[in-house]
């Protein structure tokens, strides 16, 4: 259970939103994104990179200083913003922590063959989620419900509590009570340090006005 924090201090989110993205996202410190009902923005403070902290959580882990700590890759679909934060990434860690981990860029395609192949899952992988509509349900029934219900629940995160909110939200038909209990799944999703959040994207679009002569 320590690994999980240590990596999650290890990292500089805002150098990652400055120096990677040249701007374009927020430091992420919860999983529902802030704008979307039920996100929990407000009352999380950000994850602030606490190097010392990381590596004492590392060392009550059994592997101080990364000593003895696995081979480890991640994986993330390839391209070139999340071959930037990947980078990046690799980079805090090694510094933060010790362990130097490998880069796996690969084809979309291929990527997502195996995110969804339980054989070849990778252990340590990122990866990014676009809503189809503006509501918790579709994050949290895909995303933190255990397997095989949360069919991209790469993790493999499993918590009972959390599973049965899922469908008590599912079935209700008060906006604010299902929103009370979307707030409630991230908090346990986040308190159980089920991922290592990073930044909430944002998205540039230009218009253009055309004129028929």
């Amino acid at each position: 259970m320590a690994v999980r924090p240590a990596f999650n201090l290890a990292i500089d989110r805002d150098a990652i939103v400055e120096i990677a993205l040249g701007g374009l996202g927020t430091p992420a410190a919860t999983f529902l994104p802030p704008g979307l009902p039920g996100n929990i923005a407000e009352e999380r403070a950000p994850i602030a990179a606490d190097p010392a902290t990381a590596q004492q959580l590392l060392a009550d882990a059994g592997y101080t200083d990364g000593d003895g700590f696995p081979d480890l890759t991640l994986y993330y679909d390839a391209r070139d913003d999340f071959q930037a934060v990947a980078e990046l990434v690799q980079a805090q860690i090694s510094t933060n922590l010790g362990i130097d981990i490998e880069l796996g860029p690969t084809p979309s395609t291929v990527y997502n063959e195996r995110l969804n192949d339980p054989e070849r899952r990778p252990v340590f992988s990122m990866y990014t989620f676009g809503l189809d509509y503006p509501d918790p349900q579709e994050m949290h029934e895909y995303l933190t419900q255990s397997q095989p219900a949360g069919f991209a629940n790469y993790g493999n995160y499993s918590n009972s509590q959390v599973d049965e909110m899922v469908a008590e939200a599912n079935a209700s038909t008060d906006p604010a009570e299902r929103y009370a209990l979307h707030s409630e799944i991230d908090r346990l999703f986040l308190d159980e340090w089920a991922i290592i959040p990073l930044y909430h994207p944002i998205a540039t679009w230009l218009l253009f006005l055309l004129f028929e002569q």
